[in-house]
């Protein structure tokens, strides 16, 4: 087994294991335990040439663990426990990855999250603007390079975060 390429399928994987959890209406920990059965028809038939490390490996995962998932008796699946369980599970995910912001970057974050920059709700797009905390920032001393570079820092972690 290469352990290097085990080790990124698994990172792969485990980021994809709650989507695909309730997209088949399959409980999370039945697919982590297939994570590790699931590797060596990975490896198996692994070819960068046709496809990137990250897709084929999602992919040969789905499957097989839907396959074996289906085949295993599973008790009745509740999905308000489960969206719970998804929602703790996100928030701790979100909490890791905030930490690892600059200090900068928590703290436009945290003051978006207390609900101390100023939000208004956009109807076109139905969320939050980024201009209205960025007009704010300004009249906090910050410069547009530090703002940008935070806002930068933080939708990637949040590309990061929604996989």
């Amino acid at each position: 087994m290469n352990a290097e390429l085990y080790s990124e399928y698994c990172a792969y994987v485990s980021k994809a294991v709650p989507k695909i959890a309730y997209s088949y209406k399959v409980p999370e920990y039945l697919l982590e335990e297939y994570c590790m059965d699931a590797f060596p028809a990975f490896e198996k038939n692994f070819d960068l040439s046709k496809a990137c490390l990250k897709t084929y490996a999602i992919r040969i995962f789905k499957n097989i663990a839907i396959d074996m998932a289906k085949k295993a008796p599973v008790e009745e699946f509740n999905e308000a426990e489960y969206a719970a369980y998804i929602s703790q599970e996100h928030q701790v995910i979100l909490s890791d990855a905030i930490q690892c912001l600059s200090d900068a970057s928590k703290w436009i974050v945290d003051s978006v999250l207390t609900g101390q920059a100023p939000i208004k709700k956009v109807k076109r797009h139905g969320g939050m603007e980024k201009t209205h905390i960025k007009k704010w920032l300004i009249t906090k001393g910050w410069t547009m390079k530090k703002i940008d570079k935070c806002f930068s820092e933080i939708g990637q972690m949040l590309q990061e975060v929604a996989v």
